[in-house]
C-alpha cells in the first residue's frame, strides 16, 4: 500500500504503568505483571481515534537504568519498531518518587538508540494518587522543560484524561503527514537508505556513478531524520 500504518509506541521505565495504559487505549487485555520482560516481545493493537486514521499501539519494553551492553544489543532487535514509530508516549509513574531519575533513565536509551531526537509525548500516569498541588507543579516543570503542548497527564486506573491524550495523540500525528521527497546519498553510505527502504515507501531509484537517487513517499519527521543522517541531504525536495 502507497501509504504505511502509522505507529504508537509506548515506551517508559520498567513496569510504570505502561500495560494498564495500553489496555484502556485499546482494549486489549495485557497483563500488568511487575517482571522486567514480561513486555519484550511487544503488543501492538489498533488504537481507536477520532479521526478513523488507521494507528498501531505498540507496548514496548520497558526501559531500565543501567542497561549492561550485552543487554542493549538485545534490546535494540527488540525496539527496532520503535525507529519506525510516528509518536513515542513517553509514561511515567507521576506518584513515584524517583519518577526524574526513571525519565532520564528512558532519555539515555533514547538517546543511545538513536531516538532521541523522535517525536514524543510525555505522558505523566497514576495522576489519582497526586494532590493537586503536586499536579500542577507537574506540570508547570514539564512546560518549563520545553515539552509545552507534547505533555499528558492522566489516571490508567480511574480513566481521568484518557480521551484528551487520545484527541493529543490525534493532532500530533497531524503534525507528521505523508510527503513525496527526492534523496539523494552516497553510494557507500547504505545505513539511510535501508533506514528509507524499512520505514519509507520507495517509489524509484536510479543509481548515478557513486550516488544514489530516490523518490520515495515519507512522514515528515522521516525526512528529516534523513537529511541529517545522508552525508548529502535532498537534492530537491519536492513535497506533495
Amino acid at each position: 500500500s502507497s501509504q504505511r500504518l502509522q505507529t504508537v509506541a509506548l515506551v517508559g521505565h520498567t513496569s510504570r504503568g505502561r500495560p494498564t495504559l495500553f489496555r484502556d487505549c485499546t482494549g486489549a487485555q495485557v497483563s500488568p505483571a511487575a517482571r522486567v520482560f514480561t513486555t519484550l516481545n511487544p503488543a501492538v493493537r489498533v488504537l481507536g481515534l477520532e479521526s478513523h486514521r488507521p494507528v498501531l499501539l505498540s507496548d514496548t519494553v520497558g526501559f531500565i537504568r543501567k542497561l549492561p551492553p550485552h543487554l542493549v544489543a538485545a534490546f535494540r532487535a527488540t525496539l527496532e519498531e520503535l525507529e519506525g514509530a510516528s509518536l513515542l508516549l513517553h509514561v511515567t509513574d507521576a506518584s513515584h518518587p524517583q519518577r526524574d531519575r526513571h525519565d532520564a533513565a528512558v532519555d539515555a536509551l533514547l538517546e543511545e538508540l538513536n531516538l532521541a531526537s523522535a517525536p514524543r509525548l510525555h505522558v505523566w500516569n497514576k495522576i489519582d494518587l497526586l494532590a493537586e498541588d503536586d499536579l500542577k507543579r507537574l506540570l508547570n516543570g514539564s512546560r518549563n522543560r520545553g515539552e509545552g503542548s507534547r505533555v499528558a497527564a492522566v489516571s490508567a486506573v480511574t480513566g481521568e484524561g484518557l480521551e484528551a491524550l487520545l484527541r493529543q495523540i490525534d493532532r500530533m500525528l497531524d503534525a507528521d503527514p505523508l510527503v513525496e521527497t527526492d534523496f539523494e546519498f552516497a553510494a557507500a553510505d547504505g545505513g539511510p537508505l535501508a533506514l528509507l527502504h524499512r520505514l519509507g515507501n520507495v517509489l524509484s531509484t536510479r543509481v548515478d556513478d557513486d550516488r544514489i537517487h530516490v523518490r520515495a513517499r515519507v512522514t515528515e519527521s522521516l525526512r528529516n531524520r534523513l537529511e541529517n543522517l545522508a552525508s548529502a541531504g535532498p537534492k530537491s525536495a519536492q513535497d506533495r
